[in-house]
C-alpha cells in the first residue's frame, strides 16, 4: 500500500493525492471494494510502502514516495489494523519520516512492526507477535532465526513478514526459499511476503504456510 506519491509530482493526474482530493478526501475510499472481506479476519495486514510526513525527502531514486500523515485514516477505515515498515521505500523520507510515519498510524489505531520493532498483540487469546525484514541482505537469514527464537513461546503464534523478491517474476528465488524456511525450522508460524508486484506461489512447509508474494 502506497498511499501516497512520489513528492515530485503530487497532485498531478493519476495521482494518489489527486484522486483523493477528487473524492473529497474520503479516507474510506480506497479500500471501500474490500472491507466487506477485511472487516471480518482476526488481523489484517498490511504492507505500508512509503511514509505519511511532513518531512523532506532523503533519498534520490526514481521514485521517492510520501503521503499525508492524514492518509494513515484510509487504513484504519479499511480494517487494516497492522502494517509493515521494513521495505525499500519506507525510508524516502529519513529518520524524521519514519517516526511521522509510525505516529500518524498509531494515532489512526493502526499498530506497526518492521526494522527491529515488533507489535505484540493478543488476538482471541492467543498471543502474535509480528516482525518484519527488507529481506536478501547479507545476515538477514541469521537475525530472522535469532529474533524468532526470541519471540518464539509454547503457545503464541510468531509471522514473519520479508520485503523479498524480484519485482515482475512470478517465481520466488532460491534466497527466498531459504530465508522462509529458516523462519519456520526457528518457529514462525506464518510468513508473508511482498516487493515483487505480482503473485508468486504459496508453499506448505512443515504444516507452516509461506506466502511469497
Amino acid at each position: 500500500c502506497t498511499l501516497g506519491s512520489d513528492y515530485r509530482v503530487t497532485g498531478a493526474d493519476g495521482t494518489f493525492d489527486k484522486a483523493m482530493a477528487e473524492a473529497g478526501d474520503d479516507l474510506s475510499g480506497p479500500f471501500a471494494g474490500v472491507v466487506s472481506v477485511l472487516g471480518q479476519d482476526d488481523l489484517t495486514i498490511a504492507n505500508l510502502e512509503g511514509p505519511l510526513s511532513h518531512s523532506k525527502p532523503a533519498v534520490a531514486h526514481t521514485f521517492v514516495f510520501n503521503g499525508k500523515p492524514e492518509y494513515a485514516g484510509v487504513l484504519a477505515k479499511g480494517s487494516v489494523e497492522l502494517v509493515n515498515l521494513a521495505n525499500n521505500h519506507a525510508g524516502d523520507f529519513g529518520p524524521d519520516g519514519m517516526k511521522q510515519t509510525i505516529a500518524s498510524v498509531e494515532k489512526a489505531g493502526v499498530g506497526s512492526f518492521g526494522n527491529g520493532r515488533a507489535d505484540v498483540r493478543t488476538v482471541k487469546g492467543i498471543e502474535v507477535v509480528n516482525i518484519g525484514y527488507l529481506g536478501g541482505g547479507k545476515g538477514t537469514k541469521e537475525r530472522v532465526v535469532k529474533d524468532v527464537k526470541k519471540w518464539k513461546k509454547a503457545d503464541n503464534l510468531v509471522v514473519v513478514t520479508f520485503h523479498w523478491g524480484v519485482e515482475g517474476y512470478n517465481v520466488p528465488t532460491d534466497d527466498q526459499r531459504s530465508m522462509g524456511r529458516a523462519a519456520i525450522d526457528a518457529g514462525a508460524g506464518l510468513v508473508l511476503g511482498h516487493h515483487p508486484h505480482v503473485l508468486q506461489g504459496i508453499e506448505t512447509y512443515k504444516g507452516h504456510h509461506i506466502v511469497y508474494s
